[in-house]
């Protein structure tokens, strides 16, 4: 807490504003975009190997936190304030620190993966910056920030040499479906028993959600769909990129219309978003690649009688 009051000092309306923004980039909804990007335009398995990364350290890390139950700063210390307006992107207890684990996976792992060192310093930078944040900003220690960032870049280390199967072996898929079924009862369990610990679960059951989106798309897509992630010109890729999230953000508006915002209704929002960009689309995507195959196949045909 010393280290904490230590970096209030500094704040400013300046100071706070960038550290408010800097920590967004720890947000979910952000990360998800590069994932995206990677997954419909650039290299499938880079991208499987940045959400595995990021589902397997997101699950250890929030079981650990319901495990300990381990209080924000401003309810360990009643007497400290974070940041004006900070505590709508602390969700949960407090230890490990999501936001880190979820830079530190996500970027740690588009790093892995890209070759300019430029580029691999500024997801650095990027990763460090966003960890100090949750500091600077009052809504975590430094004993939170810290664990989350040995999290998830042990993972997205690990994951980088993991060997991405294209003939869709479901081995990845059962590893996570089974860490996915544990976290989803635990939360379950957490959320029924009522009280402090309920309001606490809603991360845990959005992400085993999303976590068992990821299990079967990974199988279904590597098996049966196999769309080509880099054909089509730019159009084509921006057009891919807005369907897709614009699908998955219109599938989580409605269900959350539909059903709320409570942990189990979480489970299925995100379950049903995930699934979009993972199998749905990547099957449209595919049907619309083999229709352009027909046409090209007769027109090639029609070409060659005349000839």
């Amino acid at each position: 807490m010393e280290f904490l009051r230590f970096l209030s000092s500094y704040r400013t309306d300046f100071w706070n504003t960038v550290f408010s923004v800097v920590t967004l980039f720890g947000e979910a909804t952000i990360l998800v975009a590069p994932l995206v990007v990677l997954f419909l335009c650039v290299d499938k398995k880079a991208a499987y190997r940045a959400a595995f990364a990021y589902y397997f350290s997101a699950l250890l890390l929030n079981n650990i936190k319901l495990l300990l139950k381990i209080p924000r700063p401003w309810i360990i210390d009643q007497s400290f304030e974070p940041v004006e307006g900070a505590k709508t992107t602390a969700t949960g207890y407090s230890f490990p620190s999501g936001h880190s684990q979820s830079a530190s996976s996500i970027y740690g792992s588009l790093a892995l993966f890209i070759k300019k060192r430029w580029a691999k310093a500024a997801l650095a930078v990027l990763t460090a910056a966003v960890a100090f944040s949750r500091l600077f900003i009052g809504v975590h220690t430094l004993a939170d920030v810290v664990v989350g960032l040995l999290i998830g870049s042990a993972s997205a280390i690990l994951f980088s040499m993991i060997r991405i199967d294209e003939k869709g072996r479901p081995v990845l898929s059962v590893i996570l479906g089974i860490l996915v079924a544990f976290s989803a009862a635990n939360g379950f369990i957490a959320w029924h028993a009522g009280g402090e610990v309920a309001a606490n679960t809603h991360d845990i059951m959005t992400v085993s959600g999303s976590g068992l989106a990821l299990a079967l798309g990974y199988f279904l897509e590597n098996r049966y769909i196999r769309f080509d992630e880099k054909r089509g010109s730019w159009i084509y890729h921006a057009v891919k990129l807005f369907v897709g999230l614009g699908g998955t953000a219109a599938i989580r508006g409605a269900l959350k219309a539909v059903l709320g915002t409570s942990a189990p209704m979480n489970f299925i929002r995100y379950f049903a978003a995930i699934s979009w960009i993972m199998i749905i689309f990547p099957w449209l995507i595919k049907l619309n690649q083999n229709y352009a195959d027909m046409k090209t196949a007769k027109a090639e045909g029609i070409t060659a009688e005349e000839q």
